[in-house]
């Protein structure tokens, strides 16, 4: 009999002993839920701020995305303005080059004329001087006649007369060559100045031309950042 009560407090100290293991092992298992809810509202306070950092770096994106369309679509209509401005422009020198073209083409024919005119001059000088020249040779070869002296003396007073006449012919002549002569200076110097002036208005088309093309690559340029931006925008959406 007393062999018995032993056995039987013996599993009422062990009961005892696991209500004790499983009081420790419930603290511990409280223990460690409650550091893992704190790490679950740590991960969710972080995510939070995490998903606050990510839109508030959406919205500056958005932002200026938006800046930077409203900054291209500046430049996109500056750039019409300029292109339009350049049509005129081009236009006007257009016209104005076909005028100067059109009053060379006019002064080289003048010009043309006043060399036609000036070697139907020269032609008559050199045929009213032919005569003095054929008359003082003939005056020569005749005067060892004396049979024929007094129709040489008759024929040298001709001659004198009509070399006076001559003489005030050519020298009207020589006037006339040399008033022609300074026109033509004067035409080949205004010709000059107008070849000047048509290329310094090409230089500067093409130097405007060269700035056109220019901003057009650096619209390029910002473009093809302004599709990167959105494509890294959509990047991150997608993340989110």
């Amino acid at each position: 009999m007393d062999s018995e009560f032993p056995r039987a407090r013996q599993p009422k100290g062990s009961l005892g002993l696991i209500a004790e293991e499983v009081a420790e092992i419930r603290q511990i298992l409280m223990t460690r839920v409650s550091q893992l809810e704190s790490f679950i509202q740590e991960a969710e306070d972080s995510a939070a701020t995490e998903a606050q950092r990510i839109e508030e770096i959406r919205k500056s994106f958005e932002a200026t995305v938006a800046a930077l369309e409203s900054k291209i679509e500046e430049k996109e209509e500056a750039l019409q303005k300029e292109n339009s401005a350049l049509r005129d422009m081009e236009g006007n020198l257009t016209g104005r080059i076909f005028d100067l073209e059109s009053r060379v083409k006019e002064k080289e024919q003048l010009l043309a004329a006043r060399d036609a005119e000036l070697a139907q001059l020269q032609s008559k000088i050199d045929a009213l001087r032919l005569p003095s020249q054929n008359l003082i040779t003939l005056r020569e070869e005749d005067a060892v006649s004396v049979r024929k002296a007094a129709e040489q003396e008759v024929v040298a007073t001709r001659v004198d007369s009509q070399e006076n006449e001559t003489g005030n012919d050519n020298e009207h002549l020589a006037e006339e060559v040399r008033r022609l002569k300074a026109e033509r200076r004067e035409k080949d110097v205004l010709l000059e100045a107008r070849e000047m002036e048509v290329k310094m208005i090409k230089q500067s088309m093409d130097k405007r031309i060269r700035e056109l093309e220019s901003i057009v690559k650096r619209q390029a340029r910002e473009g093809e950042k302004k599709s990167r931006l959105v494509s890294f925008i959509g990047t991150i959406e997608k993340r989110n």
